[in-house]
């Protein structure tokens, strides 16, 4: 007995040892959110979208639009275009959430693909398995970032975008196709009308590139300069957008400079404390396959000092965040928080290479290795994906009967609202509110037939009034 107990200890050492655990990891994040998207049923925005779509031109929709709401060029373009609602289409939509997750996840390899770093299909799927465990555990809303369609295209479609771009961009300064730059340009022209933050963040990045290989080399480089100018151009061409500015003019008491600097400070460290422990649990099972991956791959030049990559990694999540406090005097929605969270991220992968390379190589500090303690890491790691968490969280929606119940009273709902020969309609309140792809900030209905929530799936069903019972001024979804 205790000879095959250690026979099977040792085997799930010997797996674990081999980072493609992360495979097997980022399966089990995926999967029931793969299911889920069965369940999920439009809300709010979805609607009222496709009704613009429905009653306008597509030209003309996109620019009142840009006019009288947001800079979004591209992401409002997709939705008007795209969106299965504008024909009735309520499984087209259930369809939507996995194509971006497949999207995702095809992203992330041709991203780690291009990167150059001499891997075989096993380990670059392996980290792509870690980004994907890392995102979706720790992302802060599920539900208006994959499974609310407006949240999604805006907030996590760029996010996929994103690693095109650069997959495209390192892959041009590898081989030096042509070809890969003129995709990589029209990536950046769709990533950057998207939203607010992925613009600042683009900046941020691309200036740091244009920056550093000034620094190093004592030359300008032709292609990062038009990437900067192009950036910049349609950076402006999305933040100064006519739709933001009539946008903000409905926004009481925002622009306040001291409130919006603390409000910053505070939320700037209260993520930051959310997301670091699991990000470093992380970097320790890779620490070993880190140091030599930078040692053999990383072009040391593109390197900083830890100390100047640590303040552009808490600069830039304060920049994020101050840019929601100071624009909507409101702390950022979660789809929102989704976004910084990946460029944090980012930022975060880029200090910790920074850091290796600083102590491990430059200084040739032998730190204690970590492969010994590869089955400890692996058991926490596989601990936190069934702790309180959004992997737990999906995984009891679906078990609990709780997303079909809920797929369920939808169905019926819209069903009734279809059938009710009336102009108003009074439905029963939802029993069923499954966390993964139910947000009560954008979902839902109210019994105040005013509410901008029950206004726009009455537009969409042409009805006058569409509320909840019981009639509580008090009650909402």
């Amino acid at each position: 007995m205790k000879r095959n107990l250690r026979h099977v200890f040792y085997e799930l050492k010997v797996h674990l040892e081999y980072s493609s655990i992360f495979i097997y990891l980022g399966f089990i994040c995926i999967f029931p959110l793969i299911l889920l998207s069965f369940f999920n049923n439009p809300a709010s925005d979805d609607f009222d979208l496709s009704y613009e779509s429905q009653v306008e031109h597509l030209w003309d929709l996109q620019i009142r639009r840009y006019i009288e709401w947001s800079g979004r060029y591209f992401a409002n373009g997709v939705i008007s275009i795209l969106d299965p609602l504008v024909y009735n289409n309520y499984f087209g939509f259930k369809l939507i959430p996995i194509f971006l997750i497949a999207f995702f996840i095809l992203g992330v390899y041709f991203f780690f693909k291009n990167l150059n770093l001499s891997l075989t299909f096993t380990q670059i799927s392996a980290l792509v398995g870690t980004f994907i465990v890392v995102y979706i555990c720790k992302m802060p809303s599920i539900a208006e970032g994959i499974y609310w369609i407006p949240g999604s295209i805006t907030n996590f479609l760029p996010v996929i975008l994103v690693f095109f771009f650069y997959g495209l961009l390192f892959k041009f300064f590898f081989t030096g196709k042509g070809i890969n730059i003129f995709f990589a340009f029209l990536v950046l022209i769709a990533t950057m009308g998207c939203n607010e933050i992925t613009v600042i963040n683009i900046l941020f990045i691309n200036s740091i590139l244009f920056i550093v290989y000034f620094f190093y080399n004592k030359k300008i480089n032709g292609i990062l300069t038009s990437i900067l100018i192009v950036t910049i151009f349609l950076g402006l061409i999305e933040i100064m957008a006519p739709g933001n500015t009539a946008r903000a003019n409905q926004i009481n008491s925002n622009h306040q400079f001291l409130h919006s600097l603390l409000k910053t400070l505070q939320f700037a460290i209260s993520y930051t404390m959310k997301w670091l422990p699991f990000l470093i649990l992380i970097v320790f099972y890779w620490f070993d396959e880190m140091i030599e991956i930078i040692k053999s791959n990383i072009p040391y030049q593109y390197l900083m000092s830890p100390a100047y990559a640590f303040m552009l990694l808490w600069i830039t999540i304060n920049i994020d965040i101050f840019a929601c406090f100071w624009s909507t005097n409101s702390a950022p929605p979660g789809r929102t928080v989704n976004t910084i969270y990946f460029f944090f991220i980012l930022n975060f992968i880029y200090f910790i290479i920074c850091l290796i390379y600083h102590f491990c190589i430059k200084k040739r500090i032998n730190f204690i290795s970590l492969k010994n303690q590869k089955l400890t890491l692996g058991i926490l790691i596989g601990l936190f994906l069934f702790s309180d968490n959004n992997v737990t969280l999906s995984y009891l929606d679906l078990i609990s009967g709780k997303a079909y119940k809920y797929n369920k009273e939808l169905n019926k709902r819209f069903e009734m609202i279809i059938k009710n020969p009336n102009s108003e309609c009074i439905l029963p309140a939802l029993e069923n509110k499954p966390q993964t792809i139910y947000s009560e900030e954008v979902m839902g209905l109210t019994s105040d037939k005013n509410n901008w929530k029950n206004l726009e799936i009455a537009r969409y069903y042409r009805k006058k009034s569409i509320i909840i019972n019981p009639t509580n001024p008090l009650l909402t979804e």
